[in-house]
């Protein structure tokens, strides 16, 4: 099975501060892997984080509708399902039209998303995606 990777948008959101990835869909997978000692009651067990995560992928693009993984993704990347879905769609067909999205474009996108949030004005928000695109153009 070829190892596929996170779009870049999803991958940005899951930033910490110091700039490492941390929630990967592996990461979240064997964070919410439980032994079978260790199981809650309520809680479906997956015999490996591996076997979690394959199911996260199905859940992430559509395939699978389960409310537990639909809730373990939502929790750990702070979007709706639906709006992760259509970043995949996204970078899907993007990908396909020989245009991928790069890092660049998805770190601009997470910075006008979070000005949004923040309730910046769109000029507020022009500013410090200038002030940002001149710190990369140094590096």
């Amino acid at each position: 099975m070829e190892r596929s990777w996170l779009p870049w948008k999803i991958r940005v959101l899951s930033s910490n501060t110091t700039g490492r990835r941390d929630k990967s869909l592996s990461a979240i997978a064997k964070k919410h892997c439980y032994r079978y000692k260790d199981k809650p009651e309520s809680v479906t067990i997956y015999k490996s984080s591996e076997s979690l995560r394959v199911m996260l992928a199905y859940c992430l693009n559509g395939k699978r509708n389960t409310a537990h993984l639909v809730a373990i993704l939502e929790e750990e990347l702070g979007l709706p399902i639906a709006e992760l879905r259509e970043l995949v769609r996204e970078d899907r067909e993007r990908k396909a039209a020989g245009k991928p999205i790069d890092r660049w474009e998805a770190n601009d996108w997470n910075t006008v998303r979070k000005g949004r949030l923040a309730g910046q004005t769109e000029e507020e928000i022009q500013i410090s995606l200038a002030r940002y695109r001149s710190i990369r153009s140094m590096r």
